[in-house]
């Protein structure tokens, strides 16, 4: 039997927004693997699954698209050592893609997942310090 790659299409119809991955990138969520493994007919030759919109509430499309991107390696977060820096430098919102990121939870071995975590625990030490709260 001669098996067809299973594409599968994630949504987030909050944002008009779709986008497709092999089965090998989607299940780099957790979310994602766990809602695969459920399915009833996984012989599907297409997949589509929507993303509750309590994940990516207030979460404008311009992050949703750089996300993909860290998700899928094609954009890097590197030299970065505080959230501020990346505010400073870029005009997407991190804390945003952070708590999508854990919603879906992504494999914390993807580099861009190590870089946020590593970001969002520096800013939380640094709160902690200065005895002040961000949202």
């Amino acid at each position: 039997m001669i098996r067809r790659a299973i594409i599968i299409e994630i949504e987030f119809p909050d944002n008009d927004k779709k986008y497709k991955f092999t089965k090998n990138d989607a299940i780099q969520s957790e979310f994602i693997n766990n809602y695969l493994k459920n399915l009833h007919n996984q012989f599907e030759e297409k997949i589509v699954i929507e993303i509750p919109s309590s994940f990516y509430a207030g979460i404008r499309t311009y992050e949703l698209d750089r996300f993909i991107e860290l998700w899928l390696g094609t954009y890097t977060i590197r030299f970065y050592t505080c959230l501020n820096d990346l505010l400073d430098h870029e005009t997407f919102n991190y804390r945003a893609i952070a708590r999508l990121s854990g919603a879906l939870l992504m494999n914390e071995e993807l580099n861009f997942s190590k870089r946020l975590n590593e970001i969002m625990m520096n800013e939380m030490n640094e709160m902690e310090k200065n005895g002040t709260k961000k949202n």
